[in-house]
């Protein structure tokens, strides 16, 4: 506020509209008194409930305040902008009575503010407070870094100890699993004990897998059971059911020893816990979970095999933690007394290292002993509050500046995982960044503020994600404590605690009626949906509003009155709806972040702006690319678009690019054919951009060559490259000399024939080309052939450090790269026919392989260190080794996939001596007469075999498949399958997963004595003759969980729950006779089934009609069911909490009893009749579905 007032437009705007000085003069002395009663009153406030209510009033009349003062700013700002081409005077002030809001009343405005301010400032005598009784202390700012203190752990070594040794111990008896609890207060180390157990290499080395878990109050088991998944692979999940997670969970811990970490648990629910735990169980033996709780019944709900009380730590480490903390390890000889009062305030940390951590952190730069004594002596030690007296402190010695940005961080969930980005961004826009101080910018001091927050402990980093951060539970109760009723996070529409002070609030889903009870409410909006009604009434009532994000949502248009938002600071449009900007929001003076999809007319006048994600160059009258030389703060992030649209002549703009210093990255991309290739080259001359640039990437340039500075040597810190689509371009620029490049990517050069020794040096280089570059991609380049290798004397290698090389869709290539890649680690080759092996790398530590569409055979022995090969459509490989001769050293070997290569006709005699293959799949090799020979001990190590569409395999091979196999899928291979019965495969102890596809020839499966009892996963699929399953062979599978029949016509009905009463799953596709006797299928009998699956069929119209479901089932899909009229009977599933109602034209309503109420998610997709029934507000059954959390009605998510 001080910023705005002190400014020459703010300056300006007095003179010109006779605002009385006296009264801002009065405004800023005010704010000054009201800033230090907040802080002389802050601790006060924690223990005098009239004096909080009093502090309350003076921040709401502060915030009120620097609304007015920022309006100033902003008229101050607009009259500028928008008069800039008027040069009179008289003019631009004419212009801004007519549009000034306040019009003569501003006087009048302020007076009133003065009155409340001066009341609230008066009321500090009754309170006992004076602005000079406040001493602060330990206002120094501490040295800023991004370390968690987490290496300052003591006392726990016993612990530790005995936790390892329950954890390592592989005495699961029976089917549970084997879970750990630890139970202890909250800030006692439970979180930090878990971490040690983690990390320890011991375990590491213990456990194949492992994933960390923060579970939080919420225990969702679709959003568990996702984030164990993406733990371990690495990849976010999609929004799959709860039973397809669940499965690929399954897969992936399949007799694997895994370790889980649970941390935080407080569901005391025996129902939520065993869904979750469903396909943990089939993990390895000695497979553990670590939970951490405050409360035992968690533990006893958990069937915990062991329960651990953590105690309190002893003073003694307590001291050890906080000494540490506080940097007193060299001073304690010098400064005894500073060890007398310490362990004193470590008595008070009541063993609870957070507030033994935390409170050494607040005094980490403070060496005052009378200051020691006065934190010693404060009254807040006597607070009976859930939040720990010692957190309390901390915060209250907080510098005033990092008060409030921890405050705000109230909004957030708990455990929410936030990047130091995206909170500094918020921060930055909500104006809570001091002046800058010399040289620095407000986005370098508010990530000073983050590092301090993280150096005190009240930030820390989020485990498994280095890039993420999080709160302590404690931490963030208590900021939720001290922002009091300033900021809130809501999720639901339960809008009862929301009050008119609320100034920040996070808010999850809302409806019609929200808009009504939020007039006067900053907002950070959240939303899962919106419409254009709730967004008008919100755009024009909450008009204060300085973070506004959509990102994600279903937003299709803007109204005018976005014009309102003049406090406006960050605007967030991306991945919405939206395809038209409204004018108005070009008169958003304030707005420094904003992600668009499209550009509104005279962006150039958001002259503050600093993120612009996009800019999208318009046609004749749109934007033009002249605009961005008036958005002179720029910095990070720019894509450029449109690009073919700029038709000004290369003399009418300047260098628009070159000045932005802060700019790291940039895109500049084309769509469309050029007029004028010489204009093109003239416009990319004119785009180049500062030396600083981390990344660049040009696509549909179509220009014919390059400007000399792509690729120029000054631009040192380009880290990736990308030229794509440029179609006109006959040669590439001078890319070897970018010192820092580690990563290039070209693709769709249609009029490059050969790259020769310009790619690597310019006429003056002297150093080796591409010293960095690590990974080298080149794909659709229809005319290339060659890329000439270079040579040059007293020049390194090239390419030394290259780990990737990617070559796509190069039909002539005939010469790559050098064949000395010292670092190649992944080679990959798809559809580049002329491409040969002697071009390619040999000798090299090549681990990954994949090759496609190519001519020529192939020699393993070349490459052993080969980890992973993916052969595909090469219609000339007839070997896969020189000579048919047993290669060696094939251990590294861990992954081979083959397909469709017609020529193979077998594998080299003796077999593959591969003994760390897990997974081998061949599939349409026609001419493939048999598998790897000694398969059981060449192979002991596969644990997946996948033959498809292989008509000359009869039989595996003499001494059967590996006993470690524990998924077999045989699909189209009917000389092997008629000789099913000499498999043996009940000789595999591990066997967990079978399926057989595609075969003509059997009427009865499978026989007793051809599975195992082991199996746990059975499908049967397009078998068109197969009548019977025999009852004897499915009975004996007494492991089974998952039954899977699709396509089996002939197929009549069996008792499925007489003879499977443990199965889990049952998926029905395209069986109509076995549909037909669904009577006898008895599905209430399977008290464990949780998931049933029932596709493709003409003659079912009711589904409880003629079969009763179990209550057990928890996700009911039904699809294609073209007959069904009714869905009555489905509230008897009392478990149920997933629906999916797919292509059932004729069914027509929702019963009248309605649906089970466990319901928490479902889906109606092309059921006409019963979607204009469900349709949001307005259909016949809206009422019976509407309190269903997550709801998609015709693929609109409600």
């Amino acid at each position: 506020m001080f910023t705005t007032m002190t400014s020459s437009d703010f300056a300006s705007l007095i003179k010109g509209r006779k605002l009385d000085p006296g009264l801002l003069k009065r405004l800023n002395v005010a704010m000054l008194a009201i800033n230090q009663l907040i802080e002389v009153a802050d601790e006060k406030q924690l223990i005098d409930d009239a004096i909080r209510s009093w502090v309350a009033e003076l921040k709401d009349a502060a915030y009120d305040a620097d609304d007015f003062i920022d309006e100033l700013g902003y008229e101050a700002i607009r009259a500028e902008a928008e008069a800039a081409s008027q040069t009179a005077t008289g003019k631009m002030l004419s212009f801004f009575s007519y549009r000034n809001p306040f019009k003569d009343g501003i006087n009048g405005k302020l007076k009133k503010l003065l009155e409340r301010l001066d009341g609230l400032i008066k009321l500090k005598n009754t309170h006992g407070l004076d602005v000079d009784t406040g001493n602060k202390v330990l206002t120094t700012k501490p040295p800023t870094t991004s370390l968690v203190l987490e290496s300052c752990i003591y006392g726990r070594e016993a612990d530790k100890e005995t936790i390892m040794n329950l954890l390592l111990s592989n005495d699961r008896s029976s089917d549970d699993l084997g879970v750990i609890t630890i139970v202890g207060t909250g800030g006692v180390g439970k979180t930090t004990l878990a971490k040690l157990m983690y990390n320890d290499s011991k375990v590491q080395e213990h456990f194949q897998v492992s994933a960390w878990i923060c579970v939080s109050e919420e225990f969702d088991v679709n959003k568990i059971t996702k984030d164990i998944l993406e733990e371990l692979s690495g990849k976010a999940s999609d929004n799959r059911t709860l039973h397809q997670l669940q499965i690929e969970l399954r897969g992936r811990l399949t007799q694997k020893k895994f370790l889980l970490i649970l941390d935080d648990v407080w569901n005391e629910s025996d129902r939520e816990w065993d869904l979750l735990q469903t396909p943990l169980k089939y993990g390895a033996k000695g497979s553990k979970i670590i939970a951490t709780t405050r409360h035992l019944n968690v533990a006893s709900v958990m069937s915990t095999t062991d329960t651990y009380h953590l105690n309190p730590l002893t003073s003694d480490d307590c001291w050890m933690i906080f000494s540490s903390c506080a940097s007193l390890d060299g001073n304690l000889s010098a400064r005894p007394e500073l060890e007398t009062v310490g362990r004193q305030l470590v008595e008070k940390c009541q063993g609870l290292p957070l507030a033994a951590r935390t409170l050494g952190a607040l005094l980490h730069t403070e060496q005052d002993v009378e200051k020691w004594e006065k934190i010693l002596k404060s009254n807040l030690w006597d607070l009976h509050d859930e939040i720990l007296p010692a957190l309390i402190l901390s915060y209250q010695y907080l510098p005033s500046y990092l008060k409030q940005c921890f405050a705000y961080c109230a909004i957030f969930p708990k455990d929410y995982r936030f990047q130091k980005e995206e909170l500094v961004l918020l921060w930055m826009s909500e104006g809570f960044i001091s002046s800058p101080e010399v040289e620095k910018e407000f986005e370098e001091i508010a990530s000073e503020y983050f590092d301090q927050l993280v150096s005190r402990s009240f930030f820390q980093q989020s485990s498994g994600m280095a890039t993420c951060f999080t709160m302590h539970g404690l931490i963030h109760d208590l900021s939720e404590y001290v922002s009091g009723e300033f900021c809130f996070q809501l999720d639901g529409n339960d809008l009862s605690k929301i009050t008119t002070r609320t100034r920040h609030l996070r808010y999850a889903r809302t409806t019609k009626d929200a808009s009504r009870k939020i007039e006067a409410i900053w907002w950070n909006v959240d939303y899962k949906s919106i419409d254009n009604d709730v967004i008008n009434g919100l755009l024009s009532t909450l008009s204060n509003l300085r973070v506004l994000s959509f990102y994600g949502y279903k937003v299709v248009e803007l109204p005018n009155s976005i014009g309102n938002l003049k406090h406006l600071r960050y605007l967030n449009l991306s991945l919405t709806c939206i395809k038209e900007l409204p004018a108005m929001i070009c008169t958003l003076y304030n707005l420094q972040k904003t992600k668009l999809q499209e550009m509104p007319l005279q962006i150039g006048k958001l002259t503050k702006l600093q993120c612009l994600t996009d800019f999208f160059v318009g046609k004749r009258s749109g934007s033009s690319i002249k605009d961005l030389e008036e958005l002179h703060h720029l910095r990070e992030t720019l894509r450029i678009w449109n690009l073919q649209n700029v038709v000004d002549s290369a003399d009418t703009f300047g260098s628009p690019l070159k000045s932005k210093k802060d700019l790291k990255r940039l895109e500049l991309r084309w769509d469309g054919d050029a007029d004028d290739s010489s204009h093109e080259v003239m416009l990319m001359e004119k785009l180049q951009p500062y030396v600083q640039l981390s990344s660049l990437n040009i696509d549909g340039y179509r220009g014919t060559t390059f400007p000399v500075w792509v690729g120029d040597s000054a631009f040192t810190h380009i880290v990736t490259m990308e030229l794509a689509g440029c179609k006109n371009c006959y040669c590439l620029p001078s890319l070897g000399q970018l010192v820092s490049l580690e990563k290039l990517s070209i693709k769709a050069f249609d009029s490059l024939r050969t790259i020769g020794e310009e790619l690597y040096v310019s006429t003056t280089s002297t150093e080796n080309p591409f010293r960095s570059l690590k990974t080298l991609e080149f794909e659709d380049m229809p005319e290339w052939e060659e890329l000439t290798p270079f040579v040059a004397e007293n020049v390194g290698d090239t390419f030394p450090l290259l780990e990737q090389l990617y070559l796509t869709n190069c039909p002539k290539l005939r010469q790559t790269v050098s064949s000395h890649l010292p670092s190649l680690e992944t080679l990959r080759i798809r559809d580049c026919q002329l491409l040969r092996i002697p071009s390619l790398p040999s000798k090299s530590v090549v681990f990954k392989m994949e090759l496609r569409d190519m001519s020529r055979s192939l020699m393993l022995e070349l490459f052993p260190k080969l980890k992973s090969l993916s052969i595909k459509n090469c219609e000339s490989l007839e070997s896969l080794c020189n000579e048919e001769e047993i290669p060696k050293d094939l251990d590294s070997l861990t992954s081979v996939r083959i397909s469709e290569c017609p020529k193979l006709v077998s594998f080299p005699k003796g077999g593959l001596p591969a003994r760390n293959l897990n997974d081998l799949a061949l599939l349409t090799c026609s001419t493939l007469t048999c598998l790897p020979d000694s398969m059981d001990s060449h192979l002991p190590s596969l644990m997946e075999l996948t033959v498809g569409q292989c008509p000359e395999i009869e039989c595996f091979p003499e001494g059967g498949l590996p006993s470690k196999l524990q998924i077999l899928k045989i699909c189209a291979c009917d000389k092997l399958v008629a000789g099913h019965m000499q498999w043996n495969l009940q000789s595999l102890p591990s066997l967990l997963y079978f399926s057989i596809d595609s075969n003509k020839e059997l009427e009865s499966f499978p026989e007793e004595t051809l599975l195992p009892c082991t199996l746990t996963t059975l499908g049967i699929l397009s078998i068109q003759n197969l009548k019977s399953l025999d009852e004897q062979g499915i009975q004996q599978l007494s492991a089974l969980k998952e039954l899977k029949i699709s396509a089996c016509p002939n197929l009549e009905s069996f008792p499925i729950g007489d003879l499977l009463p443990t199965l889990e799953s049952l998926e029905i596709i395209s069986c109509d006779k076995l549909v037909s006797g669904r009577s006898q299928w008895n599905l209430q009998a399977i008290t464990s089934l949780l998931q049933l699956k029932f596709f493709e069929n003409d003659e079912v119209e009711s589904l409880t009609r003629e079969m009763m479901l179990p209550s057990s089932l928890v996700s009911l899909e039904i699809r294609d069911l073209y007959s069904l009229k009714s869905l009555e009977g489905l509230q008897q599933l009392t478990s149920l909490r997933d629906l999916k109602i797919y292509r059932c034209p004729d069914l027509m309503a929702i019963p009248e009893e309605g649906l089970p109420s466990s319901l928490s998610s479902m889906s109606i997709l092309r059921c006409p009749f019963l979607e204009q029934r469900c349709q949001q507000d307005k259909g016949e059954d809206w009422s019976k579905i509407s309190h269903i959390p997550n709801l998609e009605i015709g693929h609109y998510n409600i």
